[in-house]
């Protein structure tokens, strides 16, 4: 332990083995004086001693958790509220490009969620809602818990070409013009719903009508 600019660090190294890979946890702990902010870093290694996971705390709370591949590239990276998961929480494909991109609140998925291919291209879009941001709503058959789709539900092939487009309302029902796409831009399937009645469509890749239906007919 040593004092230096206010910095106090200290590092404890501890090696444990478990299933053939020994795993180092290293702690440093820094204290800055004028601040009183306390920080400790964990370190933990593949059998190698290249870093596999770092965790980070502030004032004995967890805050950071970064995750690396075994060539030192970064896996993943989330960060805490509360020790809940709050925030963004990033992926990457071993080619670096980002995999994926959530935004959480207390420990749930809440708000916009991407997705992406190792092409870098865009797999997924949409939008997560819990009922603890709808809590003058009484809905008995959902509790506060509860995270579903709202608004545009949006999904793309490998090479670009838009797959799904979904509409939901704020309860997590499809609602509205739901459509889908073969992977030669052709229309597979065309519906609308709502509380009432559903109206659907159904395609070959052709273009020619496979499927017809309205509920309001049967």
């Amino acid at each position: 332990m040593y004092l230096n600019d206010n910095i106090i660090k200290y590092v404890l190294l501890q090696y444990l083995e478990n299933l053939n890979e020994i795993n180092i946890i290293e702690q440093v702990f820094n204290i800055k004086i004028e601040q009183k902010l306390y920080m400790k870093i964990n370190h933990i290694y593949y059998h190698d001693l290249k870093v596999k996971k770092k965790i980070t705390y502030l004032n004995n709370k967890i805050y950071k958790t970064e995750g690396f591949r075994k060539d030192g590239k970064l896996q993943y990276r989330y960060y805490y509220k509360d020790n809940k998961i709050y925030g963004k929480y990033k992926t990457w494909y071993k080619n670096g490009k980002l995999r994926s991109e959530y935004n959480y609140i207390n420990g749930y998925k809440v708000g916009l969620q991407r997705e992406w291919y190792d092409n870098g291209q865009l797999m997924r879009k949409f939008t997560y809602v819990s009922l603890l941001m709808y809590k003058s709503m009484k809905q008995p058959k959902y509790d506060e818990y509860r995270i579903f789709y709202n608004g545009i539900y949006e999904q793309w092939y490998k090479i670009g070409q838009l797959r799904y487009q979904f509409n939901y309302d704020k309860y997590g029902n499809k609602f509205g013009i739901q459509k889908s796409w073969y992977k030669n831009k052709q229309l597979e399937e065309d519906t609308y719903e709502n509380e009432k009645y559903i109206i659907t469509i159904k395609y070959f890749n052709n273009g020619s009508v496979k499927y017809r239906y309205d509920s309001r007919l049967s």
